[in-house]
């Protein structure tokens, strides 16, 4: 007797197959869209915070060409190991002693070791508070559950802090700091994990750090302020930059020593730091130039973005301006075929010796117009355009949840 079949169900059964194995690839292809636009828009945001790290090396050399005198004062460390110090106009000649008990340091925390940078940690929501500051929610979709995307997807949030993987012998720790020091920024993160259990070592609750409910990672460094004594005056604060402790001095603490002080030596200068804060500006300078001219590259992500052309117009347009009625060629700039700046010394120095007040008057007009363009770029340009790309994110990840259950269904 011959065997009879039913040619309807398998061609339903191969139909259905078809179609699954076509469903697959079509979310497969919706993923891959959304996670390569998600890719551009965090290099994005990275390719402006290299700006952003720029213009603010260029915003403090401008600071060390607005003389307004010809008094610049010098300083002279006994200890370059525990301090760096500088001096502006407005300090005095003298000898102080400053004692550093404590640095500043910011939080760090990093988590259990796994296998590799690809390995899948979890999904879920991150919520990361600063100190007192209202906390950022950070969702990690499927496409951002390894351990390498979470980092990316940290430093691309707006939670001031920092995330890099620690590689070991047996494997990779995710490492988090909080970007600004003191004991007022201590992070704090809440895992609501999609497995249902927020507090134990399994899944996204493992990069947990909350008193309430479970501290799975561990503390590498607390928060501290730094503790100094500056002229056996007591003085704590949040950060190792040191502005009000001495009049006129400014202190970078590098390393505490609180049995032994250190020594800074103020006195009065002519002409040597004018060509050494020259040079800064102009190394600063060309830096942001270059940098702008990467980001323009026909290349490069960001060549569309019409910001960054508008400031090479702004820091390139000095060539042809006055300033206190002297060009910069005429006080002894120069400029390459590529707009990158240079200093003709024999020049410059002739010019110094001839009228200097002239020339300081015209470095201050110069470094008041710069940072101008430059504080605009920092306090709202950048950060503006990196938030629209942060919203592109956003708006990226719920289309991915959107892609993920129709697909699901």
């Amino acid at each position: 007797m011959s065997s009879i079949v039913d040619t309807s169900l398998l061609n339903f059964s191969l139909t259905n197959s078809i179609y699954s194995k076509y469903t697959q690839v079509q979310k497969s292809s919706y993923i891959k869209s959304i996670q390569s636009k998600e890719d551009a828009a965090n290099t994005k945001i990275s390719a402006l915070g290299k700006l952003l790290n720029s213009l603010e090396e260029l915003k403090t050399s401008l600071e060390g060409i607005k003389i307004e005198s010809l008094k610049i004062m010098k300083t002279e460390v006994s200890d370059k190991g525990i301090l760096t110090a500088t001096a502006s106009s407005s300090a005095a000649e003298g000898l102080y002693s400053v004692k550093v008990d404590r640095t500043a340091k910011s939080h760090t925390l990093y988590s259990k070791i796994y296998p590799d940078e690809n390995s899948v940690v979890g999904t879920g929501t991150l919520t990361i508070r600063i100190g007192d500051n209202i906390g950022i929610d950070l969702d990690i979709t499927e496409s951002r559950k390894t351990l390498s995307r979470i980092k990316d997807a940290l430093n691309a949030s707006n939670a001031n802090i920092n995330a890099s993987l620690l590689k070991e012998t047996s494997g990779y720790r995710l490492v988090i700091s909080a970007k600004d020091s003191g004991d007022e920024n201590k992070i704090n993160i809440i895992v609501s994990d999609d497995d249902l259990n927020n507090a134990d070592l399994n899944g996204l609750s493992a990069l947990s750090y909350d008193t309430n409910t479970a501290k799975n990672l561990t503390e590498f460094t607390p928060p501290y302020n730094a503790i100094l004594f500056a002229d056996s005056n007591f003085f704590e604060k949040a950060e190792n930059k040191i502005t009000d402790a001495i009049t006129g001095i400014t202190m970078k603490l590098l390393k505490e020593d609180d049995k032994f002080p250190v020594y800074i030596t103020v006195s009065e200068d002519q002409n040597s730091l004018i060509f050494e804060k020259l040079n800064s500006f102009v190394e600063a300078y060309n830096n942001t130039v270059k940098l702008v001219d990467e980001l323009r590259d026909t290349s490069s992500i960001m060549k569309r973005d019409s910001s960054v052309g508008y400031l090479r117009n702004s820091l390139t347009g000095i060539q042809a301006k006055t300033y206190n009625n002297s060009t910069l060629e005429s006080i002894g700039f120069k400029f390459d075929t590529k707009d990158i700046m240079s200093i003709d010394i024999g020049k410059m120095n002739n010019a110094m010796i001839s009228n200097l007040s002239n020339i300081t008057t015209a470095l201050n007009s110069l470094a008041e117009e710069l940072e101008t363009t430059v504080n605009s770029y920092i306090d709202s340009i950048i950060p503006n355009q990196q938030d629209i790309y942060r919203t592109f994110i956003n708006e990226y990840i719920k289309a991915e949840k959107v892609v993920y259950k129709s697909f699901n269904r």
